[in-house]
């Protein structure tokens, strides 16, 4: 939970700060478990890792651990597709390896495992398009120019001109330091996992996780997501879990050899909290970034108590943001469904950057949001509503909704100093 990227070491001989959790794009085991979905992952995917090695241990009487294992990991990727893509492309080079040995046992768990995971991730995804855009290195170069990241224009420079001079062994070698940068910025002291490679050589389980390792790493320097090119570095995430491991064994195996080797585990220890620490004064400012007034819950519990129906809520605009100081509205403070959360209703639409992250098209519902709340001719917003089946509408007073109720056929039916509510009759 601890481990930390060797970011602060940077910001400490820039500003003598202690910082820098994503200097080299990762986030840390302190952020990535505030991510609900990533947090749920792990365990799944380690009960499934658990059941796998027993399968393999077992090689009889196997039914028992692989009904389980399919289950948790053929439904890993509707908790975390990055998760889930992972473990189906490990699977899918280890059942083709031992095709190749004419040995079909491994075709129990991919195949079933495989169907699973179609079954319940297209569903709920049939909307969204292509995700990933081969881009190779995109997360390197971008670490090494952006000024908010490693920021090295020397390196950046090299990599321009030897590509432009075709000059392919100095870029290459360039790439290469970059490369290094990149993972060991971002393990910090989990390098010394390295050490414990070659144990993954030495069985179908530590093969597994040798190709886990490597997807986990070579999937978010070959692709980029649309929307926000840089969320496939979730994949590394699981990269710098497993690492997590590996560098335990390592310390262990030391610490058995010699006992002087504590000293060892505790410089590692020491160098390992920093970026947590720093991270950690980020999680608990002075001032929150963002609130809910007592005002609009009392209108999000009253809501919560009303009939079911589909909540139209005020679309997100980024200069109401500029207006106020900390702690920000959380309905100027970013396009959020806290409406949906807080009142248990569903939406029209709301949380636009997950939308867009996705590939899901939502330009029209936004102009029906927009074209609503415009107070535009009552018989077009009395029309737009029915055809969106909108039951409520929910407006802040930011939003400077106060419509004419009867010529939009609606009805107030909550009203503080914060929101007011309308049912769509």
């Amino acid at each position: 939970y601890f481990g930390g990227s060797f970011g602060w070491i940077l910001t400490f001989i820039k500003d003598r700060g202690i910082g820098g959790e994503t200097t080299f794009w990762a986030q840390q085991s302190i952020s990535t478990l505030i991510n609900p979905p990533f947090a749920i992952s792990l365990p799944i995917f380690l009960a499934g890792l658990y059941l796998f090695h027993r399968v393999l241990e077992q090689k009889d009487r196997v039914l028992p651990f692989i009904i389980p294992l399919t289950i948790l990991w053929g439904t890993l990727i509707e908790f975390k597709a990055y998760a889930g893509v992972l473990v189906l492309l490990s699977l899918a080079v280890i059942t083709l390896l031992n095709l190749v040995k004419r040995d079909l046992a491994f075709l129990k768990i991919s195949i079933p495992t495989a169907l699973l995971s179609v079954l319940v991730f297209l569903p709920n995804n049939l909307l969204g398009g292509s995700l990933l855009v081969f881009s190779p290195f995109w997360l390197i170069h971008s670490m090494i120019d952006f000024p908010d990241r490693l920021h090295v224009m020397r390196l950046s420079y090299s990599r321009i001109v030897n590509l432009q001079t075709n000059n392919w062994f100095k870029f290459l070698g360039v790439e290469f330091v970059s490369l290094l940068i990149f993972i060991v910025g971002n393990l910090g002291t989990r390098t010394l996992g390295l050490f414990g490679f070659k144990r993954l050589f030495a069985n179908t389980f530590g093969l597994f996780i040798l190709l886990f390792l490597i997807f986990s790493l070579t999937l978010p320097l070959l692709f980029i997501q649309k929307g926000a090119n840089f969320n496939t570095i979730q994949f590394f995430y699981y990269f710098i879990f497993i690492f997590n491991f590996l560098v335990a064994y390592v310390l262990a195996q030391l610490f058995k050899k010699n006992i002087k080797a504590i000293l060892i585990m505790v410089a590692t220890v020491l160098l390992t909290l920093p970026t947590t620490y720093g991270t950690l004064k980020h999680y608990f400012p002075a001032r929150p970034p963002s609130r809910v007034s007592r005002a609009e819950l009392e209108g999000l519990n009253f809501l919560k108590r009303q009939p079911d129906g589909v909540v139209l809520s005020f679309y997100y605009d980024q200069y109401l943001k500029q207006r106020f100081l900390e702690p920000k509205p959380l309905l100027v403070y970013d396009s959020t469904a806290y409406v949906s959360a807080l009142a248990a209703k569903s939406e029209y639409i709301s949380d636009t950057v997950n939308l867009d992250i996705l590939g899901i098209d939502y330009k029209g519902r936004l102009q029906l949001q927009k074209d609503v709340f415009a107070q535009k001719d009552p018989d077009l917003v009395k029309q737009l509503l029915k055809q969106a089946n909108i039951s409520y509408i929910y407006a802040p007073f930011l939003s400077n909704f106060h419509p004419n109720s009867e010529k939009y056929g609606l009805t107030s039916i909550f009203k503080n100093e914060d929101v007011e509510i309308y049912r769509v009759d």
